[in-house]
């Protein structure tokens, strides 16, 4: 983990906004959300070693570098602080959590850059 920290760090590995869309689940329905995540590209070696040995939550604390327009929940405000209160709230809600992590997925099937 201090390796892909060390890299991203040292500017080695690329950065990308990905558009994430995600139904939030209310009490009486749920309503689309979109938001704008910031993700860190991996190359392909080490996204693979690091999703086989590490849990979605530790890959998406190393590749999860920054949102725009989230929410950890239907009643916070639209235009949070990015922060690791924020991420850890958002990591503690599964269908977010998820999304994100599909999010990722996609841009690395894509080789997103």
């Amino acid at each position: 983990m201090a390796l892909i920290f060390s890299q991203a760090v040292a500017g080695e590995d690329k950065t990308t906004w990905q558009n994430v869309s995600v139904q939030v689940p209310l009490e009486n329905g749920s309503r689309k959300m979109s938001f704008k995540a910031k993700f860190v590209v991996p190359d392909q070696e080490t996204y693979t070693e690091t999703t086989q040995s590490h849990t979605v939550d530790e890959c998406l604390k190393m590749w999860w570098v920054d949102a725009k327009g989230i929410q950890a929940s239907p009643e916070d405000p639209k235009e949070m602080e990015f922060n690791d209160s924020l991420r850890d709230r958002i990591l503690a809600t599964t269908w977010l959590k998820m999304a994100l992590f599909e999010a990722h997925q996609q841009v690395m099937a894509k080789g997103k850059l």
